[in-house]
């Protein structure tokens, strides 16, 4: 499709064809979020390439030519959704910084200072 024929979707920020979204947004977005929900509970069980369209429209109840409306692929089933993840990641780092609330970073993820630094014993080249 050409970049003219797809859209963004408001609700998930995901892209998906125009005529889609100008129908119905929030079934649309259902449909997608169902299909992403079918894939994923078979990617708790089994490798991707053990998956196919047929199994993830089967189990989201739709037909394979709806799961090729939203997705390429299941390859791309799994791509959507680490971008959606993604996304989610950092809008709430943004809240985060923009309210003050972002937690400080987990002691054992600190760099040491500069006093625990000297008192710990420098690397062997051997150990390198």
């Amino acid at each position: 499709m050409t970049d003219e024929s797809m859209g963004l979707c408001v609700l998930c920020e995901i892209t998906i064809p125009r005529i889609a979204i100008k129908k119905n947004p929030q079934l649309t977005q259902q449909t997608v979020n169902r299909l992403k929900e079918a894939f994923w509970k078979l990617y708790e069980t089994k490798p991707i390439e053990k998956i196919s369209v047929r199994q993830i429209t089967e189990l989201a109840g739709y037909n394979h030519a709806t799961f090729y409306l939203y997705f390429s692929s299941v390859r791309d089933v799994r791509d959507q959704i680490e971008d959606d993840l993604i996304a989610q990641r950092d809008l709430i780092l943004k809240q985060c910084m923009h309210d003050g609330t972002l937690p400080s970073i987990a002691p054992h993820m600190q760099m040491p200072s500069q006093s625990e630094a000297a008192q710990q014993p420098a690397a062997s080249p051997q150990a390198q």
